[in-house]
């Protein structure tokens, strides 16, 4: 929930580590300006200026390194006080030596200032160093911590699988074999009701095999290996024309190797059923070539149906775009990009759509 006063106190805190950053290369520049006063006012040689002002110069410039490193965390006030502690505390220690020695602390400046300045770039250092290691721990965490939930996410999908495939898949089985027994015992009354039911079962049979591939595809670690690709393709034609009266025409050449793994079926009985589903042709009709190039591999499957307008070709393959009914784009959509390959969709010269699937070939 908003909270104006928690914002207005992290907008302060910001500021004010903003500002102490810039208070830590003004700390090393004012002394250096010192030491080029009291060279000025003095005979001091310049030699032993510049070696006086070398760790008040080296702060400044080390802050910008420890600068890039903070450029996420919220560390500029840490950094600041560790950086006065050092020179205070080796600043005040080289005072009291004066004032043991009765030494004329005006006569030693320039070794007050050399030894402010090593306090002050060992302080950045040593703040630094601490802003990695809280960083670093600070990241272990966060890793931790994703890492676990995305373990209790794989864990529900797993559950989900396994009650898609074991529970709601044989449910469906159960209801549709009873709507074939029911049609086999009566008469031609309810035919209309039996085909209504047995279509729907059989869309929310494949509806639920899509998902099950979909979450097997997001909780298993998808293994490349080379899958030769006409076995596939002639495998899932052959399905399309058992259970359809489209004309499927194909040119696939044999010995053709791509990268996937054992899901690739899916995407082609996706992309099949699609152009046939769809199809509003009175004689549907499916082509299916295969291109091959020295490095790709591009089935192309185009149909005879209305097509996909221009303006709904990007976002055809998203489930938010065509409900349940997109879900075997988007299922054909991610495993092809889980191979390391691209799928799209044009115009067919058949008059319908075509899409094309490139792979990565072995």
């Amino acid at each position: 929930m908003y909270s104006p006063g928690e914002t207005d106190v992290a907008s302060g805190g910001r500021v004010a580590d903003e500002l102490a950053q810039w208070v830590i290369p003004a700390t090393g520049l004012v002394l250096v300006v010192l030491g080029v006063g009291y060279w000025a006012a003095t005979d001091t040689a310049t030699f032993d200026m510049a070696i006086a002002s070398l760790p008040a110069a080296l702060t400044a410039v080390v802050w910008f390194g420890a600068r890039r490193v903070d450029r996420e965390a919220a560390f500029g006030r840490r950094l600041l006080g560790w950086t006065l502690v050092g020179a205070g505390a080796l600043g005040g220690l080289v005072l009291f030596a004066f004032i043991v020695q009765g030494a004329d602390p005006v006569d030693s400046f320039p070794l007050l200032q050399f030894m402010m300045g090593v306090g002050s770039l060992s302080g950045l250092l040593i703040g630094t160093n601490e802003i990695r290691s809280v960083s670093a721990a600070q990241e272990a965490e966060r890793a931790r911590l994703e890492a676990e939930l995305s373990k209790r996410e794989l864990d529900r999908l797993e559950f989900l699988n396994h009650l898609l495939r074991h529970h709601v898949l044989n449910k469906m089985n159960v209801v549709h074999g009873y709507a074939e027994l029911v049609r086999e015992q009566m008469d031609d009354g309810f035919e209309k009701e039996l085909t209504t039911i047995e279509e729907e079962t059989e869309e929310v049979t494949e509806l639920i095999e899509n998902v099950r591939v979909l979450v097997n595809s997001m909780t298993l670690n998808i293994e490349l290996e080379p899958i030769e690709l006409s076995p596939v393709l002639e495998r899932e034609v052959a399905s399309l024309r058992e259970t359809n009266e489209a004309t499927v025409e194909t040119d696939i050449p044999d010995g053709v190797t791509v990268e996937a793994d054992g899901l690739l079926r899916y995407v082609f009985e996706n992309l099949l059923r699609n152009a046939v589903e769809h199809n509003d042709a009175a004689a549907p009709r499916v082509e299916v070539t295969v291109t091959v190039t020295d490095h790709t591999v591009s089935v192309r499957i185009a149909d005879n149906g209305p097509g996909v307008p221009d303006d709904r070709k990007d976002s055809i393959f998203h489930p938010e775009e065509n409900g349940t009914q997109g879900l075997g784009l988007y299922l054909a959509d991610t495993l092809v990009t889980e191979y390391g390959g691209n799928v799209s969709v044009e115009d067919s010269a058949l008059g319908g759509a075509a899409f094309v699937v490139d792979l990565r070939r072995v």
